[in-house]
């Protein structure tokens, strides 16, 4: 496994190297740091498996792909800590390295780094994904309102809601809501948002939104039976655009479904975004194999599946996604609440839910 191979290494280097410092490296009070001209990337904290480690990282050129950007950690700067910084940056098994700011030449940027073991001899080397650098967004205000996406009569608005906290945190978490039958209107989604999902906004730092599905409630079929994609693409481009907009760690997507959004949950959890997706979580989902669908069976995000007896969804739908999620490579968690009955989720629902999604690995 990567994530073990990097980590066995890093105690190697911290054994056998009498260049490790044992005193922890100062947290620099601004959020931002600056990079100068040697592109060197200064880590005060990583998180890692329970262990908390500091170090540099040296940009170099990489003969087998001139045009790549890589990094490599300078292990004479490796340090590891009792305890965390305030502000320690979780890298977890995928082993990719978010830089959440870094000021160049008077603008701050954002990008993420992949592990790239063959990029070097020490084989603690990492590239930039291209695809993720940008500037850093202007810090927002927070709280609940509606955001726009598309100007074309037939793309969508969110409500959302941003905690207080986003003024501090330069790379929160985004938790997505693909809501049921009836909650299409703006303020009733608004009104589901600010009952059930702001306490766990607040306590998790948690960027939240529920995007507006164009019919009755986000579908996948229509009803004929027919495929339909407007909410599917809708809600990507309100990922994308929340991302964007708050500086949303791109691997730190969460996405729920109540009811019709259930089926849409897995599609998405399942799609091109499912490399910034880390885990679904749906509630009283109705039957639908059209979730299926896209079908790269190799790699799937785990899936939490909620119901209860009182949901009339219960008998036939709860066996069958049982059933399929599995059987397609998705890892699975499977509840039947006892606090609720019918077709319903509530508050206590949503904090399960995000602590589940929070503790996977």
């Amino acid at each position: 496994m990567p994530g073990k191979y990097f980590f066995c290494k890093l105690l190697l280097i911290f054994f056998m190297s009498s260049a490790v410092i044992l005193s922890p490296l100062p947290l620099t009070a601004e959020i931002c740091q600056t990079l100068e001209n040697d592109l060197r990337l200064h880590f005060p904290c990583i998180a890692f498996q329970g262990q908390y480690i500091a170090f540099d990282m040296e940009f170099f050129r990489n003969p087998a792909d001139p045009q790549g950007l890589f990094w490599r950690i300078d292990t004479e700067s490796l340090v590891f800590k009792d305890i965390p910084d305030e502000d320690c940056l979780t890298v977890r098994n995928n082993l990719k390295i978010y830089t959440v700011c870094l000021e160049y030449d008077g603008i701050s940027y954002r990008f993420v780094m992949k592990y790239a073991a063959d990029a070097d001899p020490s084989g603690l080397a990492w590239q930039m994904e291209i695809s993720t650098f940008s500037e850093v967004p202007e810090v927002p205000s927070y709280g609940s309102d509606y955001l726009s996406i598309g100007e074309e009569r037939w793309n969508t608005s969110i409500a959302y809601y941003t905690p207080e906290s986003i003024r501090q945190t330069p790379n929160p978490g985004l938790l997505v809501y693909l809501h049921g039958d009836g909650e299409s209107a703006l303020s009733t989604l608004r009104t589901r948002i600010e009952r059930d999902f702001k306490a766990v906004s607040e306590e998790n730092g948690l960027v939240v939104i529920g995007v507006q599905a164009n019919n009755l409630g986000f579908r996948m079929v229509d009803s004929f039976g027919k495929y339909v994609t407007e909410d599917y693409y809708n809600t990507i481009d309100a990922i994308l655009q929340a991302h964007k907009k708050w500086g949303i760690n791109p691997y730190e997507t969460y996405i729920t479904g109540y009811s019709a959004g259930g089926p849409g949950a897995v599609m998405l959890a399942r799609g091109e975004m499912k490399p910034a997706i880390r885990a679904a979580v749906i509630w009283c989902a109705p039957f639908n194999a059209y979730a299926m669908i896209p079908n790269n069976y190799s790699s799937q995000v785990p899936v939490r599946l909620v119901s209860n007896s009182g949901d009339p969804n219960y008998s036939l739908s709860f066996p069958y996604w049982q059933y399929f999620l599995p059987a397609y490579g998705h890892e699975m968690e499977v509840l039947a609440e006892s606090h609720i009955s019918g077709h319903q989720f509530d508050k206590q629902s949503v904090r399960d839910a995000v602590e589940w999604m929070l503790q996977l690995p």
